[in-house]
Order: C-alpha cells, then sequence, then structure tokens
C-alpha cells in the first residue's frame, strides 16, 4: 500500500569515500518497499559495465524505475574535444531537465539523481540550476543528490547532509573495481 510521506526532505550524501550511490540505493530499496514509487537518475556512469544496481533495480521494477545516461565523466575521458564537452553538457541539461518533468508530474515519491553534484564541481551542470531544482520540490517528494564536491550553498537547502569520508580503499592497493562491491 502506497502511503506518501506528508513531507519530504532533500538528502546530499557526498564526499571522497565510497558509499554514496549505496547509501541513496539504500533509501530507494526502503521506499520501495513501502509501497513509494523511486525513479533513480544515474549520471556519468556508462552503464556498461553491468552494474549491480541497475540489475537489482530491474527486478523492483514496478516501484523503481532506473533512468541510466550513459555518460562518461570527462576525469575518465583520454580525448576529450570541445564538442564531446559540449554534447556532454547538453546531455546532463537534457537528464535534469527530464528529472524535472518527472517531479513536477507527481508520478515519483523519491528522485534520486546520482553522480549529479559531480557534474556541478566539474562545471557540467549550472549551480543555479540544480538550485532551482531544489526550489520548484514539491513539498511531499524525497529528494537524494549524490556525489562528490557538493557546495555550501547546496549543503544549505538540504535537510540530511552525510559526508562520506575516504580512510583506505582496496584501489590503492592496486585492486581494481570488484562487480557487486563497487559496481
Amino acid at each position: 500500500m502506497r502511503v506518501r510521506p506528508k513531507s519530504g526532505c532533500i538528502h546530499i550524501y557526498t564526499g571522497d569515500g565510497k558509499g554514496k550511490t549505496t547509501a541513496a540505493l539504500g533509501l530507494a530499496l526502503r521506499a520501495s518497499g513501502a509501497g513509494l514509487h523511486v525513479v533513480i537518475y544515474q549520471f556519468f556512469k556508462d552503464g556498461a559495465a553491468g552494474s549491480g544496481e541497475i540489475a537489482a533495480c530491474g527486478a523492483l521494477e514496478s516501484r523503481i524505475d532506473f533512468v541510466v545516461f550513459k555518460q562518461v565523466h570527462p576525469f575518465f575521458e583520454d580525448n576529450l574535444t570541445d564538442k564531446k564537452l559540449k554534447d556532454l553538457k547538453c546531455s546532463v541539461a537534457e537528464g535534469i531537465e527530464r528529472a524535472r518533468k518527472k517531479m513536477l508530474s507527481g508520478k515519483a515519491d523519491m528522485i534520486i539523481l546520482d553522480e549529479v553534484l559531480n557534474g556541478v564541481s566539474a562545471n557540467l551542470i549550472d549551480e543555479e540550476t540544480l538550485l532551482r531544482f531544489l526550489e520548484d520540490k514539491p513539498q511531499r517528494l524525497e529528494l537524494i543528490l549524490t556525489g562528490r564536491g557538493a557546495s555550501p550553498r547546496l549543503i544549505k537547502k538540504a535537510d540530511y547532509v552525510t559526508e562520506m569520508k575516504l580512510v583506505s580503499h582496496p584501489y590503492y592497493k592496486g585492486v581494481g573495481p570488484r562487480r557487486g562491491v563497487e559496481y
């Protein structure tokens, strides 16, 4: 049974540590279990690695919609031309607009903008655009933003802010990403 919350909050998961997307997906799972409709917009993940979260959410298809924009963050792009950068900015802007339309439609109880903060810190998303998005949030919607480098202005708008801090990671010991753990 779908029982919508009376008021939704804004959550930010930021920092250089592992777990931002994982925390957001944990909220999605909890919300889905409570009968809420969740929409996840995933920025800067190419979707080609066989992501475990995409497969898991597919099993909950009736309550969790997963939208992957298949963009590669410029940090991971070897040959970033001006055209590729312009195309990436357009793609991200289209993704934000798509999420805004879904948000304003009232058809989602929770929206997750996964890795969107990376777009702001890399100047691929205008911070003002994201601040307007937060201002337009319907009262009952739960909104989650993840990624590194949340700005003080975005943090000020959030109800929950969690900073993941990197203390140790196997990557620095030469261990690559592991399916089911890092993706």
